[in-house]
Order: structure tokens, then C-alpha cells, then sequence
């Protein structure tokens, strides 16, 4: 998929937004190993399983989650997705999960992805988003 933005955080740090591709295996196995605890808790799969990352770089469909990253200096900092159903009465609805690195936590970028995927969620017909946010979050 040939989409890519460039976004600027509070403190001016440059990041880039474009999709999970398969390539980035590696770097969402980092990304999600450098989470805390607290955090890890309020996802749904064990993302610190190497064969649940494999499971999603090699079944990747973007009419059905769009994985959106966030990267910055070589690797992933911030990753949200926008769950979508193509048939049924919710089809107009979507499901959005937005995780951020502590270290980028408070800076923007949270705000940034949530931003984003709400154009896009626009442009894949959708009228209505349910958002999970930790309200720990700093910044939030």
C-alpha cells in the first residue's frame, strides 16, 4: 500500500505514519517487547509472542484491520488500528486500539495516530468509531 505521512510531535520530533507490512516483523516484536506491564494488560493477545506478530505481518488485510505504525529513527514507536467489518448491520462501524512507547508517551503522538485513523476511517466508509484508550495514558 502506497501511503506514508510525515508528522511533526510537540517537542519536534519528525515520525513517520504509513502501514504495518510484513517487513516490520522484527521491529513490532521490539516495539511491543519495550511495553510495560501495566500496558500489556489491556491489550488482547500476548504481543510479546512471536507467533502472534508472525500470525499478524503474514495475514495482513487491510479492508479488514489497517494497521497503521508510527515510526521514528529506524523503529516503531506508536501503532493504532482500525478494526472494520465488510458485511452486516456494523458494517459502518469501526474499532480502534492505539498503543504508544513510554518513551514517546505525552509527546503527541497518541494524538496524532487517533487523528489520522479518523481521516481514514472517513475514507473506508466508516460513520462511527469505538475507541480503547488506557486512560493511564499520559497525556491522554
Amino acid at each position: 500500500m502506497a501511503y506514508q505521512k510525515e508528522g511533526v510531535l510537540k517537542d519536534g520530533t519528525r515520525v513517520t505514519l504509513r502501514p504495518l507490512v510484513k517487513e516490520d516483523r522484527e521491529m513490532l516484536l521490539q516495539f511491543f517487547q519495550g511495553l510495560e506491564a501495566k500496558e500489556l494488560s489491556f491489550l488482547r493477545s500476548d504481543v510479546r509472542d512471536p507467533a502472534v506478530i508472525d500470525h499478524w505481518v503474514n495475514h495482513i488485510d487491510y479492508r479488514r484491520v489497517f494497521p497503521l505504525v508510527a515510526e521514528a529513527d529506524g523503529r516503531i514507536v506508536g501503532d493504532i488500528t482500525l478494526h472494520m467489518r465488510q458485511v452486516g448491520w456494523k458494517r459502518h462501524l469501526g474499532n480502534v486500539r492505539v498503543v504508544v512507547s513510554p518513551d514517546f508517551q505525552g509527546r503527541g503522538l497518541g494524538t496524532l495516530l487517533i487523528n489520522e485513523i479518523i481521516e481514514l476511517a472517513g475514507e473506508f466508509g466508516l460513520e462511527k468509531l469505538i475507541a480503547e484508550i488506557h486512560l493511564q495514558a499520559q497525556g491522554a
